[in-house]
């Protein structure tokens, strides 16, 4: 009984979360735009966070994998730009909670943290 509980409580935080005020400004400004950085760290708890790679140009594979806790994953995102989704590759299996931001630009379920960069970000 308790785990079904759980489960409804994330269902509800994670509708109110999409029918927030702040998601629709947020997806229609630095999620869809990257004007102002390399990319943004998408944190499984509604936070984010302007990501610059310390060379100024791409990401190395450490840095990556610092940002989303573990081994990596590239994801498309839905709107078939030049924007990608790196997440945590092992995120189901560790059982890491929904990210609703990488969700929705995905079009998938994506848990855990996650960056948000540009195709060719990545070295």
């Amino acid at each position: 009984m308790g785990d079904k509980m759980n489960v409804n409580n994330k269902t509800a935080d994670f509708i109110n979360l999409l029918l927030s005020p702040d998601f629709d400004s947020w997806m229609d400004g630095p999620a869809r735009s990257l004007s102002d950085a390399m990319g943004y760290s998408l944190k499984f708890d509604g936070s984010s966070d302007v990501s610059n790679p310390e060379n100024g140009t791409d990401y190395t594979l450490e840095e990556i994998q610092e940002a989303v806790g573990g081994l990596v994953q590239i994801v498309s995102t839905k709107y078939n730009d030049d924007k990608i989704l790196v997440v945590n590759e092992e995120g189901l299996i560790h059982n890491l909670p929904l990210n609703w931001r990488a969700t929705e630009l995905a079009g998938q379920p994506i848990v855990g943290n996650a960056l948000l960069t540009r195709d060719g970000c990545i070295k």
